[in-house]
């Protein structure tokens, strides 16, 4: 160990404890570093999941209104069919909706069950997908 002599001429030790000090410091702060970022970015991903999924939602519903615009036409007579739509022309990128429609008659009363599934992705590996059901009768 090394001595130093201070002005009154006495040799005394050095404790090193700084050293020591500055490295567990480090290693707190970047363990800490570590654990915000990783909250951070699955925050992230949840947020994007969660506008995804509100936008599948967004597409079923806007199949299923169509499904019933198909059936129950303002003019003319209806069908009650499947088709699909690509919703991007309306601000629903990356996102389509699935419509098939069934026809019934329940006591007398005809009835249409229409099904819409609203499916968007990112672009990546973000995928959701919704179901709408609607009874519509005529």
């Amino acid at each position: 160990m090394k001595r130093c002599t201070p002005p009154n001429g006495q040799p005394t030790k050095q404790a090193g404890i700084g050293l020591m000090g500055a490295v567990f410091f480090m290693v707190v702060v970047g363990l800490l570093s570590a654990a915000i970022t990783s909250s951070v970015t699955n925050g992230a991903d949840a947020f994007a999941q969660e506008i995804i999924s509100q936008r599948a939602f967004f597409a079923a519903e806007t199949g299923a209104q169509l499904g019933v615009q198909a059936a129950y036409p303002p003019q003319g007579t209806g069908s009650c069919g499947n088709n699909s739509f690509d919703l991007n022309v309306i601000d629903l990128p990356q996102c389509s909706a699935t419509v098939s429609c069934r026809s019934s008659v329940v006591g007398g009363v005809a009835y249409h069950t229409i099904e819409s599934t609203g499916r968007c992705s990112d672009g990546g590996e973000i995928v959701a997908e919704r179901v709408i059901l609607v009874r519509a009768q005529s």
